[in-house]
């Protein structure tokens, strides 16, 4: 899978190691925090992860396909290398960095999940880690767009503000709002939201199909793929998920797209000569067609009536 990793990010916090293992940094609000280090079992960790609103990428949505760079080395070392950072206590906490890491520990028994907890943070302080400390491989298009879709405050803002608030294009943020408009089941048809292509959602939405129609074709397109969708809870990596969303695409493309007339040539009957041909496209534009066995005085001929008529 082509993930945009942007290489892991250095905390750029002013930050103190304290001799317990704990650490304080200078946050963005001035406040000093103080994070203690924890651990927990993998068969500990509840199933659906409290995040925060702040990291676009959205945990209940995540398949291994998403985390096939981390994976590995966390399934034979049975622990995440780089921790994830907490909000309140363990047994009721909300994730703030290293949801892929949270989810990867989570589908490998036995394993541990290593991090830094705090009890609580301003919302600045909690933007600030959420935007740029979570970054090694960037949410895609479809996330920011699934978390406009399901923060109400998000949805009220522009393209431009959203583009700031996630560290992020314009045109990305453009189409984050058009994935908040589209069936969140239609996005969940695919291994991984990064295989979904702009040009796909940009004619999807485009269509403005109605709801029903869509979801219809959502139906249809999940049980001709249902044993590929399957799979996606059980392997990890695999070399045909980038054709397999390809395939996808265009099949939902070809269920909503109007089908094309084939246009009607009126000259087919006119034209009795076996050495010349007619054909109209989709435009309605003719093209004549004379072979090597035309003789050239006759196509001089033709040619002399064309430009004599279009004169």
């Amino acid at each position: 899978m082509a993930l945009k990793h942007k290489g892991r990010m250095k905390d750029s916090l002013p930050e103190t190691k304290l001799p317990d293992g704990s650490i304080e940094k200078l946050m963005p609000s001035g406040n000093k925090v103080r994070f203690y280090p924890f651990e927990i079992k993998a068969e500990d960790l509840p199933e659906i992860a409290s995040q925060s609103k702040f990291n676009p990428r959205r945990y209940e949505d995540l398949k291994l396909p998403a985390v096939e760079d981390i994976f590995p080395s966390i399934k034979e070392s049975k622990r995440n290398a780089y921790p994830i950072y907490i909000v309140g206590s363990l047994d009721n906490f909300k994730v703030i960095v290293g949801l892929r890491r949270f989810f990867a520990v989570k589908n490998v028994p036995g394993a541990v999940l290593v991090g830094y907890r705090v009890n609580h943070l301003e919302s600045s302080d909690e933007c600030y880690l959420a935007k740029w400390s979570d970054k090694y491989v960037a949410p895609s298009f479809v996330d920011i767009g699934l978390t406009i879709k399901k923060e109400r405050d998000f949805s009220e803002l522009s393209a431009r503000q959203l583009a700031e608030l996630f560290d992020v294009s314009k045109d990305t943020a453009n189409m984050g709002q058009r994935v908040a408009k589209l069936p969140k089941r239609m996005f969940e048809l695919f291994p991984a939201y990064q295989y979904v292509t702009f040009r796909f959602v940009q004619e999807v939405s485009g269509l403005e199909l109605p709801e029903d129609k869509l979801n219809n074709v959502i139906d249809i397109t999940y049980e001709k793929f249902l044993s590929d969708i399957e799979d996606y809870s059980k392997e990890v990596e695999s070399p045909q998920y980038a054709k397999l969303s390809k395939s996808i695409q265009n099949f939902i493309l070809k269920q909503i797209r109007e089908p094309i007339a084939k246009p009607e040539n009126p000259w087919q009957d006119f034209v009795k000569v076996k050495n010349i041909k007619t054909k109209v496209d989709a435009k309605g534009r003719l093209s004549i067609t004379l072979d090597e066995h035309v003789e050239p005085a006759l196509i001089e001929k033709v040619f002399d009536l064309l430009n004599e008529g279009l004169r």
